[in-house]
């Protein structure tokens, strides 16, 4: 038994990978090891139960193999075959964090990354200057939610990494720019005493909470519905 070790990744075109066996053999060389096409070895080393080799290529997915009954043990004679696959890729993802965006409410904004080598790892985004904090629902999503602390413009950076470990940055801006929702009593012009008042009015601001205050304290509330409000007090 053996095992062929090393990372299934690579950013270069040249590195290192393990053999180990589970016990000494005999008989072991780079011969014994196939290599698909345009890969190469070198520097193959080792004895006993550990060997390595040197893997030169260029970007693309690659099996190293050793056949069966390449090499002796003195117990349990040849040996199993076995593969190992591993990709190299050296190209960085491709990123867009997308044009420059203006929101009045928490908004779902849409980046893009692909990679065609290794594959996708992460993407993340991250705010790098602004008045206050910018908020995303997801910072590790393609398409968070967004809003913000305070009013201003926010600069933001959405970066991919690749399985390899590749990245890129792409960079833009979101204003934050909420609306000051505007609220209108209608009714009734004047309040008469001893009857109980019932106020209404409209508002811009669909689903919003009215709130009715004498100073501090809250008389009542209501909800605009289709750009309507009333309140029992």
């Amino acid at each position: 038994f053996f095992t062929l070790g090393g990372n299934t990744y690579a950013r270069t075109g040249s590195f290192r990978i393990a053999i180990t066996w589970d016990q000494a053999v005999t008989g072991f060389d780079s011969t014994d090891l196939t290599l698909t096409s345009p890969g190469a070895m070198q520097n193959f080393s080792g004895t006993a139960r550990s060997y390595g080799v040197d893997v030169l290529a260029v970007d693309g997915a690659y099996t190293l193999t050793i056949p069966a009954d390449r090499v002796q043990s003195p117990f349990l004679g040849g040996n199993t075959a076995a593969s190992f696959t591993f990709v190299i890729d050296s190209v960085s993802p491709s990123v867009s964090a997308g044009i420059a965006r203006v929101l009045t409410v928490p908004t779902g904004v849409t980046g893009s990354a692909s990679d065609a080598g290794s594959g996708l790892s992460s993407v993340t985004w991250a705010q790098t200057s602004g008045p206050g904090t910018l908020v995303f629902s997801n910072p590790q999503s393609l398409t968070p939610t967004v809003s913000a602390t305070l009013e201003g413009q926010y600069a933001v950076t959405l970066t991919a990494v690749d399985n390899a470990g590749n990245s890129s940055v792409s960079s833009t801006t979101i204003d934050w720019a909420p609306i000051i929702p505007t609220v209108t009593i209608t009714t009734p012009a004047t309040l008469t005493a001893n009857v109980t008042p019932v106020l209404s009015g409209t508002s811009d601001m669909n689903s919003a909470t009215i709130q009715i205050l004498e100073g501090t304290t809250v008389l009542g509330t209501a909800t605009v519905t289709s750009g309507i409000w009333t309140c029992l007090l």
